[in-house]
């Protein structure tokens, strides 16, 4: 009898000291400044605390503090300051470009990427799609080549396996498309935010994909390459001007109706006036960044993205006001007009690789304001030349030390030294 009654004593005991420790826990919970000054009085309600309660406060402390220590690194990782709540901390440096929102991916069509440029821009987009902090991709079908023929898919692979390591593009990022027609070429641009275009292409005439949009097995359709197309002679001349000029306004329109934000319009070396297109820009009224190579264009042999910049480019650019073409000062195409006399003075001998323009392109659409329009004039001041080469004092090279160099990884670049381009544009706005 004494030892039943013993035995219900001490589970009573038992009982009330966890109902006690639960008490505690949730009061931790719920106010952790209390149960700090708690955990340094060693008391609760007027009583000294046990040693398992001491315990279990304790341990639920450390368990919050390394959740909110993990919360800060992980702000910190993303790129964010300590002071989170303080925005002004980070947004003066923000990008503008698609590199401003990096989780936002921006899709982006490139119109003519059979030709050689039109396939190294492909290219680039491609790999820089891969990478975090770019702000390009959104899906395994982007970036989209857009081509009237499957001669201009063709053409891409071929140049994609030499010039980007055996990369690939399927059917899936390739759209068939009638140029003649602006609905077809809007719903090929279903989903784009971007699109790269050129001014005057190299126009093939090829017969129509069978069981895409030809009315008979006997339609034909000009294929168009952006730029240069070794293989190919031109079956249209850079002076048809009614041609290239319809299948601009058609390409652009297009743009327009399918809510695409930003324009990267490419003058090819064929163009010999760019007012027309500028008009047609204005008319149309779609943000772009129009592109003008000072100085013939040429291909670097074997080359691969690896290789990178190859010359030192000299960009010089200005963007026009929001809303210019509601100035009652202004006409369309004026903002051509102006540099067009600023090019007669302008004499330039040294080549310019069409893998730095392909990697330029890129480079704005990550950098620029895509709210923004204007106008970019590049020149070369010929090949980059390290630092620590050709040196010399009183006729005599100097010596230089030798410096063990940082390996570089092609493999975490879309494009080796694409951030000599970044700092070129950085005064742009």
């Amino acid at each position: 009898m004494i030892i039943t009654i013993l035995i219900q004593l001490l589970l009573q005991l038992t009982v009330s000291s966890w109902n006690d420790n639960l008490k505690v826990v949730n009061a931790f919970s719920f106010s952790n400044n209390n149960n700090l000054s708690i955990v340094r009085r060693k008391t609760i309600d007027g009583r000294r605390m046990t040693t398992i309660e001491r315990n279990i406060l304790i341990t639920t402390r450390r368990k919050t503090s390394s959740a909110t220590t993990s919360k800060t690194t992980l702000r910190s990782d993303m790129g964010y300051p300590s002071s989170f709540d303080d925005p002004s901390n980070f947004l003066s440096n923000k990008p503008k470009g698609s590199a401003a929102t990096p989780m936002d991916k921006q899709k982006v069509a490139v119109f003519g990427a059979g030709g050689y440029l039109g396939s190294t821009i492909f290219g680039f987009i491609q790999r820089a799609s891969s990478l975090y902090g770019t702000g390009l991709g959104g899906s395994y079908y982007t970036p989209r080549c857009i081509g009237a023929t499957s001669t201009a898919l063709i053409a891409l692979q071929s140049s994609l396996v030499s010039q980007f390591k055996l990369a690939f593009v399927g059917e899936s990022s390739m759209r068939l498309t009638n140029m003649q027609d602006v609905k077809g070429i809007t719903q090929s641009l279903n989903g784009m935010d971007a699109a790269v275009l050129g001014t005057v292409y190299t126009l093939e005439s090829r017969p129509i994909t069978t069981s895409s949009y030809g009315k008979t097995p006997n339609d034909k359709t000009y294929e168009f390459y952006l730029d240069d197309k070794s293989t190919i002679t031109a079956d249209v001349s850079s002076d048809e001007m009614s041609i290239h000029l319809a299948l601009f306004r058609n390409s652009v329109q297009a743009c327009k109706d399918a809510g695409l934000k930003h324009l990267i319009i490419l003058e090819t070396p064929c163009t010999t006036n760019s007012l027309p297109f500028a008009d047609i820009l204005d008319e149309i009224d779609i943000n772009f960044t129009y592109i003008h190579c000072n100085g013939p264009l040429i291909n670097v042999k074997g080359y691969t993205y690896e290789d990178g910049i190859q010359s030192n480019l000299d960009i010089q650019g200005f963007a026009l006001e929001k809303d210019y073409l509601l100035n009652t000062y202004y006409s369309q195409g004026d903002w051509a007009r102006k540099i067009a006399v600023e090019r007669k003075t302008m004499v330039a001998e040294e080549h310019i690789p069409r893998e730095d323009v392909a990697a330029v392109v890129v480079q704005s659409l990550l950098s620029l304001d895509w709210t923004r329009s204007r106008c970019l004039e590049i020149s070369s001041k010929g090949k980059i030349v390290s630092e620590s080469s050709n040196k010399s004092k009183g006729g005599k090279k100097e010596y230089v030390p030798y410096v063990k160099r940082k390996v570089i990884r092609p493999d975490r670049k879309w494009c080796v030294n694409s951030e000599l381009l970044a700092v070129k544009l950085t005064p742009i706005v």
